[in-house]
């Protein structure tokens, strides 16, 4: 088995949460030294994202450490975010090579993706999103001139085992992608079933009630994130079960599957209607 094919194994096994991500060493490129003093990295929830932001994902959704670079934000609104990865061995031309953290990742400019500004911290589900690092000026620079096409990338020629990588690591990142696609849908779908079907039953002037209980579910609804928390009993956890909002024919589907501890879903606060959860929630085998 030649040296990359061996560093692609790595990074296989290293997409399974329960094996341990070993530590490999350069057999494709020589990197460059790391800066010898590197301060201890510093972890902070996203509010704004600003351009050269190294964002981390946490969970990821395959079990390996996920990163982000916020490469450009465009007065359209929308963040371009590309990938990074620790397997610089397997660095393709379109990878640019970068010190973060005292550690070497390439900065995948072939595999960038879109999503919108507005409301960025809550655009990946469940998830969380923090500030691990911030590239330099001259970092950024070098990533725009490959990404443009202006100079070619660490990467020696394409082809071998860095397709397959290439294609794993467009997987992973498609599914964050779709997340954030989902995160709008859900959204609107849930705002559309509450606008349609709100009780409107509180008084002029009465805070409406933001928590309550119906059967064996509790839900919390937080208007500072905008999220409806449903806690389901702790006897359920685990259960395949169907929690659904449903109202004369209208039937809205809040989730489906083994049952968390925790679900949380996007809902504005002008939707929120207490009476009709009250009246609306129900839970089912599936």
């Amino acid at each position: 088995m030649s040296p990359l094919h061996e560093i692609l194994e790595l990074y296989k096994s290293a997409l399974k949460p329960e094996e341990d991500y070993e530590e490999i060493q350069g057999l494709d490129i020589e990197a460059p030294p790391l800066p010898k003093d590197v301060s201890p990295k510093e972890v902070e929830p996203v509010e704004e994202p600003e351009e050269g932001d190294v964002i981390e994902i946490f969970p990821s959704p395959d079990g390996m450490e996920m990163y982000l670079l916020v490469f450009r934000i465009y007065v359209n609104g929308y963040v371009e975010l590309l990938p990074l990865s620790k397997f610089w061995e397997l660095a393709t031309p379109d990878d640019v090579l970068v010190s973060v953290n005292g550690e070497h990742f390439i900065v995948e400019t072939d595999l960038g993706f879109e999503v919108p500004l507005e409301n960025f911290p809550k655009r990946f589900g469940n998830r969380r999103i923090f500030k691990v690092a911030q590239l330099t000026p001259e970092q950024m620079q070098e990533v725009d001139d490959v990404y443009e096409g202006r100079k070619r990338g660490v990467g020696g020629m394409w082809g071998g085992v860095k397709v397959e990588f290439k294609t794993l690591e467009s997987k992973s990142y498609f599914s964050i992608f779709v997340e954030t696609v989902v995160e709008d849908e859900s959204l609107a779908e849930l705002s559309a079933f509450f606008e349609e079907h709100r009780r409107l039953a509180s008084v002029a002037g009465e805070k409406e009630q933001t928590w309550g209980r119906k059967g064996e579910i509790e839900w919390f609804y937080d208007s500072e994130t905008q999220r409806l928390i449903l806690l389901p009993d702790k006897s359920l956890v685990g259960k395949e079960k169907r929690i659904l909002l449903e109202a004369g024919e209208d039937r809205i589907v809040l989730f489906e599957g083994k049952l968390p501890e925790k679900i949380e879903l996007p809902l504005a606060p002008e939707s929120y209607d207490y009476s009709l959860l009250e009246e609306s929630l129900r839970i089912e085998d599936v």
